[in-house]
């Protein structure tokens, strides 16, 4: 459980400063603080969310499984 939680604050993370270092790429510029603080929070929680969602799917889904 421990795992899982710190891979989806990584993952979270990882997105969100994928996401503002995309928006900083195509606009050229540094721009306001507060739209890159909202851009980063938004999609590290999209991304943190998403990936809780997928590690709960995935577990389920081969929990029921017999790989013989």
């Amino acid at each position: 459980m421990v795992l899982k939680n710190k891979l989806s604050w990584i993952i979270g993370f990882s997105g969100g400063i994928l996401a503002d270092g995309l928006l900083r790429i195509l606009t050229g510029e540094e721009g306001n603080l507060l739209v890159h603080s909202v851009i980063f929070g938004f999609f590290a929680r999209l991304f943190f969310t998403g990936s809780k969602l997928f590690l709960r799917l995935f577990k389920k889904y081969f929990k029921n499984k017999n790989f013989q």
